[in-house]
């Protein structure tokens, strides 16, 4: 196997998991195959032809970056608010449960010279997603991320946690569309009588006293953030599917999906010695369209499971709900036709 197709073969078996374009991976991949010595590229191939080997983890990481702690809680809450902006995308005019519902594109991992994850959204998901992770406070409750705050670029946004080493990047939002965003998130909240108190306006450069208790007593984000970071870098696995659905608690990280892959090639990409989830996992069946990611090296548990989809129905035209309900997605569609 030459050295170039040994990239291509890496490079394609990234993609796979990251949604990523040949573009953006081919320069960190060959980077990494252009240095190798003779017996990790002969590991490599082997690994390619599909022969079990252990891969170093220094290799590994070098292949597919790893989060941080700080880090990962916010990828974990990330990947926590993107499930939960399904059910607002599915309720995108027309209303259809069988159109895809999915915020995440794909997820570009940190390479030179800036080393930042960036995702990439579909079109109409970043108001669904900002609805999961703006942190705001509402009569003495705090919701959303704490801690989250954003800074302004011309061509994306930069999400970070306050006191942290921790940022992503949402590629392709500008201020406006930004704007757009929170605005939807407010009128979706207005329909359920809810006025946010926006921390990140109130207090841009400071924890607020909610925001340090919940980091304090480790409630930032529900469940082992390593596990939703994990899933958050590989989501683009479950794209042919039409949803993905996530709950995390206690050392428990959940994952269901209608149709698309199948359970099994999900578990099998999961444990991939090279692009599988870091660390070391069992894998133990727990039904026949259920099974478990059990850490050896914590008491971590990802379970992952298929669901039947539900049947295609006719959209149901917009008329037969009141008014009102739409508020949101106008003001959306409003404000990004401005934007543009």
């Amino acid at each position: 196997m030459s050295r170039t197709s040994l990239t291509q073969q890496l490079v394609d078996l990234r993609r796979r998991y990251t949604g990523e374009t040949s573009s953006q991976v081919v320069p960190a991949v060959r980077a990494v195959t252009e240095t190798l010595d003779v017996e990790r590229r002969d590991l490599l191939v082997n690994l390619l032809r599909g022969n079990p080997v252990a891969v170093p983890v220094d290799l590994r990481r070098a292949l597919f970056p790893e989060a941080g702690a700080a880090q990962r809680e916010l990828e974990a809450g990330l990947a926590l608010a993107a499930a939960n902006a399904g059910g607002p995308l599915a309720l995108r005019p027309p209303v259809s449960v069988a159109r895809p519902a999915h915020a995440i594109r794909s997820v570009e991992l940190e390479k030179a010279p800036h080393h930042t994850l960036t995702l990439h959204l579909h079109e109409h998901a970043l108001g669904p997603l900002l609805l999961g992770l703006l942190p705001s406070a509402q009569d003495g409750e705090l919701s959303g991320l704490a801690g989250l705050r954003h800074r302004q670029h011309p061509r994306c946004v930069e999400l970070f946690l306050l006191g942290a080493d921790a940022k992503v990047v949402l590629a392709g939002v500008s201020a406006r569309t930004w704007h757009a965003g929170v605005v939807f998130v407010e009128e979706w909240l207005a329909l359920r009588g809810i006025t946010p108190q926006w921390l990140w306006q109130q207090s841009p450069e400071r924890l607020t006293s909610a925001e340090r208790s919940h980091v304090d007593s480790g409630e930032r984000v529900a469940g082992p953030a390593d596990l939703g970071s994990a899933v958050l870098r590989r989501s683009p696995l479950w794209n042919s599917a039409s949803w993905l659905t996530q709950w995390a608690a206690q050392d428990l990280w959940l994952v269901e999906w209608p149709a698309g892959p199948a359970q099994r090639e999900i578990v099998d990409a999961l444990l991939h010695p090279l692009f599988g989830l870091p660390g070391s996992f069992r894998h133990e069946e727990t039904g026949p369209d259920s099974g478990s990611l059990v850490s050896q090296e914590s008491a971590g548990r990802l379970m992952v499971r298929t669901v039947n989809q539900p049947a295609a129905t006719p959209e149901v035209p917009a008329h037969e709900w009141p008014d009102d309900f739409f508020r949101p997605w106008r003001r959306w569609s409003e404000l990004t036709e401005q934007a543009r």
